[in-house]
């Protein structure tokens, strides 16, 4: 992802599908949903990524878009003025709108990658992944395309109704219901 919009819009569509499928009612408040989001900034045209800022314990999806624009711009005046950035873990505070320093991390071994001992690996066939596609729902980009053809709704309009997966269902349910009647 190139930017803290596109990080947002990744997060809110992932989470219409988590709660379509109902896999979690993503309420970040109470934890049935983390999010912690990496960053790096980097010169126009640079290919290598930049050092890696790591923002812990984000709480909503408007607070990982503010906090990775408050780092974009802090890194930034921190590159402008010449000086440069320690790859470290930073916390986002909601009231101050700033990212304070959590830890410095050096290495990849202070992250902690390591294989876990007492999984097994295995390897998913194309046959499951094929059936576990064909027994998906409609999920809500499929949705907002049928709402926006099928119903003739606005943009504006299609995209709060599909958000609701309960008021998308209704939605439809009574459009079938209304088909072929005169009101």
């Amino acid at each position: 992802m190139a930017s803290p919009q596109e990080a947002y819009d990744y997060l809110t569509a992932l989470k219409a599908v988590l709660k379509y499928l109902g896999v979690s009612d993503c309420n970040m408040e109470e934890g049935s949903l983390r999010c912690d989001a990496n960053i790096s900034v980097r010169p126009r045209g640079q290919k290598a990524l930049g050092v890696k800022t790591e923002l812990k314990n984000m709480n909503t999806f408007k607070g990982v878009r503010e906090a990775l624009l408050y780092e974009v711009s802090r890194q930034e005046d921190l590159l402008d003025d010449g000086r440069t950035l320690e790859q470290e873990t930073r916390l986002w505070n909601e009231e101050k709108k700033k990212t304070f320093p959590m830890r410095t991390k050096e290495e990849a071994f202070d992250y902690r990658y390591f294989p876990e001992p007492d999984l097994l690996p295995f390897t998913v066939g194309r046959d499951l992944i094929e059936s576990a596609k064909d027994s998906l729902p409609e999920l809500p980009q499929e949705r907002l395309g049928r709402f926006l053809s099928d119903y003739k709704l606005t943009q504006a309009s299609a995209s709060i109704i599909v958000q609701d997966k309960d008021m998308a269902d209704f939605l439809m349910s009574a459009a079938n219901y209304t088909r072929g009647r005169k009101l």
